[in-house]
């Protein structure tokens, strides 16, 4: 497997290299526990109010 910071980074630059691409990995990718924690680390909480 390769390393999880790798993997998102990799995300990261694509998504915005190509904005209007749809990436069809990103749910495989986050089906791994390790990628997982992280990207959901990283996004802000949304207030609901």
């Amino acid at each position: 497997m390769k390393p999880t910071m790798a993997i998102l980074e990799r995300i990261s630059k694509n998504s915005q290299e190509n904005i209007d691409e749809v990436f069809t990995r990103l749910y495989r990718y986050l089906l791994r526990p390790d990628i997982y924690y992280v990207a959901t680390r990283e996004v802000p909480i949304l207030s609901r109010e």
